[in-house]
C-alpha cells in the first residue's frame, strides 16, 4: 500500500491493533489465566488480527484506488 501513496493507514493499523490487542489481551486472558503460555498466545493473535484488517483497508484501497493511464 506504501507504494500506491497510502502509507498512513497501514502504519496506524499495525500500530494499533498489535499494541492494543496484546494490552487487551494481557487485561483480560492473562487476567484469567496467568501462565506463560497464555502471554505468548498474544503474539500469534496479534498478528492474525493485524493480518486480517490489513487485507480489509487492502481490499477498500483497492477498490477505490484511481490509476492514472500512460499514454
Amino acid at each position: 500500500m506504501r507504494g500506491y501513496g497510502y502509507s498512513l493507514p497501514p502504519a496506524l493499523l499495525m500500530m494499533l491493533t498489535i499494541c492494543g490487542v496484546r494490552i487487551g489481551w494481557i487485561y483480560t486472558a492473562f487476567a484469567a489465566v496467568p501462565t506463560f503460555f497464555i502471554i505468548m498466545l498474544s503474539y500469534p493473535i496479534s498478528w492474525a488480527v493485524t493480518v486480517v484488517l490489513l487485507l480489509v483497508i487492502y481490499r477498500f484501497y483497492c477498490r477505490n484506488l484511481t490509476v492514472p493511464r500512460r499514454g
